[in-house]
């Protein structure tokens, strides 16, 4: 997919208006600030890894996974670190000082990536005047960044990928977005 200056500058900045209108959503149910670094668009996923991510290479995950059609086609993954993820179920927990189980976290968690990859993609779909059908979230864990875009790596040599990172200090929580657009129709 050959995608022109202003096409890529437009796709970038309606993922950073989705990412910001969902920061604020989790920033209202957490009650912090939700620090975001800017997304960035490659044209293959191992280039500049480490840049957006560096943090995160090699840390244990929590993903939630969302294939999307109809418009545009591809798939967005949130995630975060093992840690982050039983951090911020711990922290949306509904009882103080619960710690919540596996299943609560997968759910909290599922739940939090539902919300942030709607918020993206809708907004993607709407600048681009696109309908999107979308795939039931899948929860999964890996063990690192690395490991999961190996085993996801789509075997269609023409896709961009766009990156952003999301951390909320107070909580200790590190995390962000990759998206995976297999093709945008104009």
């Amino acid at each position: 997919m050959i995608f022109e200056k202003h096409q890529s500058d437009s796709l970038l900045e309606s993922i950073n208006s989705g990412m910001d209108q969902a920061a604020n959503i989790l920033s209202q149910m957490l009650e912090s600030p939700i620090e975001l670094v800017a997304p960035s668009l490659f044209l293959d996923q191992s280039e500049n890894l480490e840049s957006p991510f560096s943090k995160l290479l090699n840390q244990p995950l929590a993903l939630v996974s969302i294939v999307f059609r109809g418009g545009a086609e591809g798939k967005a993954v949130f995630f975060l670190t093992l840690e982050g993820a039983q951090q911020l179920s711990i922290a949306l927990a509904e009882e103080e000082g619960q710690i919540p189980c596996q299943d609560e976290r997968e759910e909290v968690l599922t739940e939090i990536g539902n919300i942030t990859i709607n918020n993206v993609m809708g907004i993607v779909a709407n600048i681009h005047k696109q309908h999107l059908i979308y795939e039931a979230p899948i929860y999964s864990e890996s063990k690192n960044l690395v490991t999961y875009l190996e085993k996801s790596q789509d075997e269609i040599e023409q896709s961009i990928y766009i990156r952003s990172q999301l951390s909320i200090p107070e909580h200790k929580i590190e995390g962000g977005l990759l998206v995976t657009l297999l093709e945008l129709k104009s």
